[in-house]
């Protein structure tokens, strides 16, 4: 979950950043005596984002347990999240020194001050938003809240750069406060349908089964789900479109095989025989690159 947060700075960072100054490089490593040695073969400026402290946020613990929607008539109950905050330590850094540079360290204030407009600008962002995949359902839909340069609670930097062996340098200080989850923090499976009915006319002793089935439609790369898929019954001539979650559902059918074609814009399709009732589960999930 940590390497997640690392990312959502980073795509914020990266996404925001204007055209001029041109774009540093960003790294994650301790910003320690070897770090400058690494801005130097970097060959331009660095933005160092350093992760220094993680805490648990008592503020936004909640007893009550989170009830979610599986679909269908079901509910299902689970371990709200826990909420961490997250700190980091920006800094930013010139290759050039003192001597190649008239003001090295302008350059490197002015880099830093263009990551703190950037980051205040964006106090509140969703992870899915930001196109991160594979964060788990909790995490990519829950608020990930960044608070920079705020004016308390911040550690004092001096032990910070004496502890990295290197001279005081200016720097921000940034709290990601982001959900954990402590049941799974990865993304679900998808959910899968089959449901037979069974019907005995008068003066039958043979039973007539009517049964349908559902799936979803989700990308190859991340797992995503697929909105506005069309999902053909191929013999019966019959389409439907998947909804926000990629699922979809036909009723009615016979026992037996079902040429089914799942297609999106811009997305290879697939086309299978479904065996119904008794194929396997991963039949009824369609992934389109």
């Amino acid at each position: 979950m940590l390497d997640l947060v690392d990312r959502v700075v980073e795509e914020i960072l990266d996404a925001g950043w204007p055209v001029t100054p041109a774009k540093p490089a960003f790294s994650f490593a301790a910003p320690d005596e070897t770090f400058p040695a690494f801005v130097v073969n970097a060959g331009g400026p660095v933005l160092n984002i350093f992760m220094t402290d993680v805490r648990e946020n008592r503020h936004l613990r909640r007893p009550e347990w989170d009830k979610t929607d599986p679909g269908g008539p079901a509910a299902a109950y689970s371990h709200p999240p826990v909420y961490l905050d997250i700190v980091y330590v920006i800094s930013a850094w010139s290759p050039a020194s003192d001597q190649q540079a008239a003001d090295p360290v302008g350059v490197e204030h002015r880099y830093l001050g263009e990551a703190l407009r950037i980051l205040l600008r964006n106090p509140d962002v969703t992870p899915q938003a930001l196109g991160i995949p594979s964060g788990g359902t909790v995490f990519n839909a829950a608020h990930v809240y960044l608070a920079a340069a705020y004016p308390e609670g911040g550690q004092p930097l001096n032990d910070f750069w004496t502890t990295m062996k290197q001279g005081w340098r200016l720097a921000v200080q940034l709290t990601v406060t982001a959900p954990l989850d402590l049941l799974l923090d990865a993304p679900t499976e998808p959910i899968v349908l089959t449901f037979i009915q069974r019907y005995l006319p008068i003066g039958s002793a043979t039973a007539e089964q009517r049964i349908q089935i559902g799936g979803q439609v989700v990308r190859a790369a991340g797992g995503a789900p697929v909105e506005g898929a069309n999902v053909r019954l191929m013999a019966a001539g019959r389409e439907i479109t998947t909804d926000s979650r990629g699922r979809y559902s036909f009723a009615g059918l016979n026992p037996g095989l079902h040429r089914i074609r799942a297609s999106a814009s811009g997305l290879t399709p697939i086309e299978r025989d479904v065996s119904v009732p008794d194929g396997p589960p991963a039949d009824h999930i369609f992934e389109l690159s």
